[in-house]
């Protein structure tokens, strides 16, 4: 999995997403979006056993015209 190339005094007070939250504003499942994040295709942050994403990484993905 590949962390967002951030120091980690940035995500302290940063809103993090699930990855059922994401999937839903990309418009893709959850399942898919998991996908995209083992093949390194979607940057994402482990936090123990919960993986998040940061909103930067949806509008990258939205700007790229990879979701709706």
């Amino acid at each position: 999995m590949n962390a967002l190339p951030r120091s980690a005094d940035y995500w302290i007070g940063c809103e993090l997403l699930r990855v059922a939250d994401a999937a839903d504003v990309l418009g893709i499942s959850p399942k898919t979006l998991r996908r995209w994040i083992a093949s390194g295709r979607v940057a994402a942050v482990r936090l123990g056993r919960l993986v998040r994403i940061a909103p930067e990484e949806i509008h990258r993905l939205r700007s790229r015209g990879l979701a709706r």
